[in-house]
């Protein structure tokens, strides 16, 4: 019985540790793809980890109806011809990521829709 026990044990510890390897952003996803929408626009990203932070590459997006697409002002840098969203740090969790990249979307339309700029 007590042999079982510390079996049992030694389950739970690992499962705890494996637990906090995924919260850590050391195991699990490494690459998410998701459709955001603003109104009636798609913004698509494909997250990826890079680095040891998270990047929301932009897949889709609506066109920009003449606005300045420079990357300065859209806030968008580029990886091998690839945009994502531009940050000013490394972001440490998908979740964050996601949370950027959305108020990113609604900043963006909304430039897009009127010619405020952000940032």
């Amino acid at each position: 019985m007590l042999q079982m026990l510390q079996g049992f044990l030694v389950i739970v510890i690992l499962c705890a540790a494996l637990v906090r390897l995924v919260q850590l952003g050391r195991l699990g996803e490494s690459e998410k793809t998701e459709t955001y929408m603003v109104g009636m626009h798609a913004y698509r990203f494909r997250y990826a980890r890079v680095n040891g932070g998270w990047r929301a590459y932009i897949l889709q997006m609506p066109g920009l109806k003449g606005r300045d697409g420079s990357g300065h002002v859209t806030h968008r840098l580029y990886d091998g011809g690839k945009p994502y969203v531009c940050w000013d740090r490394p972001v440490q969790s998908l979740k964050d990521m996601q949370a950027i990249s959305h108020v990113w979307s609604r900043n963006i339309q909304t430039y897009i829709d009127t010619g405020k700029r952000f940032g």
